[in-house]
């Protein structure tokens, strides 16, 4: 049955390295997708192959179906508030379990007793990432058009106008803990203080398994940035001062152009990428203020944390909850060099080592890496010349490494970014990735730090290697190798 995918056509959806049951979580929104138009996909392919090879594919054409139901869907302005509102209860149900489980002493708890909280710890993770991918990019299609349309009967400058007003005047998760960060700097922080700072923004610490790991890194963060507070206030004033004179542009646009239907819609474009990092902690972040519960859960199946977290599928630790039953020490191995995860026609399916490799350049591995010109959507413009950083891992100790040896005039290339990225966005000359769109987390922060940035060029990563010299000119969306 599996064969069947040998012919089918699949398009780049991620790429980032991520634990196998969070490639789980990530696909379980494909199996019940409770009518929801971001989640009508049957047939996706998710690997990784050790250390940082990985991605996620989605069948052509149900890639494309889902992303016209998905932009029609916000034609409908109502469905706009509606979905904001679901995500302030979700945003909400997770602040209640977590406040839980931090009273909570799981060092000795049985099976049967802690089995409860995993069950809703998956069930909310599940749910996040369900509602999350409403705020995927195609979802801006259909309206940036509408308002483009509105925009060109009294303005000349389309596009400028079209960046000024769909540029969100509103704070995000970024600044406010950049805020929260500095008060910290200018204290002598106690751990209380480190603990307070993680739990409001767990999504910065996201791929740590361990407390230990946690405190050191932020300790580190700390140390490090603690010379750097004048610096770091002086692009805050700034931040603040553009987000003032932005709000003061846009007040003067939308009185031009007179359309309730555009100041409606805009509400889409200034509040989905906040909305991103707001849902981020439900479902990586959660992890990071669950560690007790987790390395309780990991110790009663005799395995390390990290290797639970990362080799089971969310079915099977569930599972030994009921059976006590793992996967063989063979099929753990395996997983530790290459792993599928796939969904054909909404049944999952998962494999391994060799047979996880042949299956993928039967299937996603068939992309022509010679082209040397690329097109992707302008999220913040100007135009830099540098040599590539490529950066393809999300987990901490990485970034910290790449963050080193990041060179002046370098320009960062990902699949995507995350909120542990920030420190080293901030030195790249640009930024050009693989996914999102104009309110995707990358855009946002680099139109915070005014840096050129090009987002949604599918596979840019398999194509551009560390040390090429390539140009990117944000202002018309092009990518060339030089």
């Amino acid at each position: 049955m599996l064969k069947d995918m040998y012919n089918m056509s699949f398009r780049h959806e991620w790429g980032e390295p991520v634990p196998l049951c969070l490639h789980d979580t990530f696909t379980y929104a494909f199996i019940e997708h409770e009518n929801l138009p971001w989640n009508d996909i049957s047939n996706s392919i998710t690997y990784l192959i050790q250390p940082d090879n990985a991605g996620g594919y989605i069948k052509e054409n149900e890639f494309q179906r889902r992303g016209r139901k998905l932009g029609e869907f916000f034609l409908n302005k109502k469905n706009i508030p509606w979905l904001i509102d679901n995500y302030n209860k979700i945003i909400a149900e997770v602040k209640v379990f977590l406040d839980k489980i931090e009273k909570t002493n799981f060092s000795k708890m049985t099976k049967e007793e802690i089995y409860p909280y995993y069950k809703k710890f998956i069930k909310l993770r599940n749910k996040t990432t369900r509602w999350y991918r409403g705020t995927r990019h195609e979802a801006e299609y259909f309206i940036g058009k509408i308002i483009r349309d509105k925009i060109v009967k009294h303005y000349s400058n389309v596009n400028e106008i079209f960046r000024i007003i769909t540029d969100s005047p509103y704070t995000d998760p970024i600044g406010e803990e950049q805020e929260d960060w500095l008060r910290l700097l200018e204290k002598k922080a106690t751990k209380n203080d480190f603990k307070k700072h993680i739990k409001k923004y767990s999504m910065f610490f996201t791929n740590i398994f361990s407390k230990e790991e946690l405190y050191r890194t932020i300790k580190d963060r700390y140390k490090k940035d603690k010379p750097k507070i004048a610096k770091l206030k002086e692009k805050k004033e700034k931040s603040e001062q553009k987000r003032i004179e932005l709000a003061k542009k846009q007040k003067e646009i939308l009185l031009k152009i007179n359309s309730k239907d555009v100041e409606d819609y805009l509400v889409l474009f200034h509040r989905f990428g906040e909305y991103r990092f707001r849902l981020k902690p439900g479902y990586a972040g959660i992890e990071v203020l669950s560690l007790d519960m987790l390395t309780r859960v990991a110790e009663l199946a005799n395995m390390r944390l990290h290797d639970f977290y990362e080799l089971l599928t969310v079915k099977e630790s569930l599972d030994f909850f009921k059976t006590e039953k793992l996967p063989t020490k063979k099929v753990l191995d395996d997983r530790k060099i290459a792993r599928v995860h796939l969904i054909r026609n909404k049944k999952q399916y998962t494999l391994q080592g060799q047979e996880a490799i042949d299956f993928l350049n039967k299937t996603v591995f068939k992309i022509d890496i010679t082209k040397s010109e690329f097109k992707g959507t302008p999220a913040c413009h100007g135009k830099v010349t540098g040599k590539v950083k490529l950066v393809l891992s999300n987990k901490m100790d990485e970034i910290n490494k790449a963050l080193n040896e990041f060179e002046e005039g370098q320009i960062l290339v990902t699949h995507n970014t995350q909120p542990n990225m920030v420190p080293l966005m901030a030195k790249a000359a640009a930024i050009v990735t693989a996914q999102g769109g104009i309110t995707s987390h990358s855009a946002v922060i680099a139109r915070e730090f005014q840096i050129p940035c090009i987002v949604g060029i599918e596979s840019v990563t398999m194509f551009l290697k560390d040390n090429d010299l390539i140009e990117v000119d944000a202002t018309n969306g092009t990518v060339r190798k030089l």
